[in-house]
């Protein structure tokens, strides 16, 4: 969807309670990148908790 202020925003729902959180993942491993990957492009992203799990989102900008 689009944000009031131009962005593009994503959304993946989950029913597990735990919050995502940064990996260290070995050079030739092929799992482990996800929320650098995010950090790295995204304009903005967030958790939100929910009572059956989270919303993961990020940002990016439209223009």
């Amino acid at each position: 969807m689009l944000t009031e202020e131009s962005r593009l925003r994503v959304e993946v729902q989950d029913g597990a309670a735990r919050v995502p959180g940064r990996r260290a993942a070995a050079e030739t491993a092929t799992s482990g990148r996800g929320l650098f990957l995010v950090e790295a492009l995204a304009d903005d992203w967030g958790v939100q908790l929910r009572a059956d799990g989270k919303t993961t989102w990020f940002e990016l900008s439209a223009a």
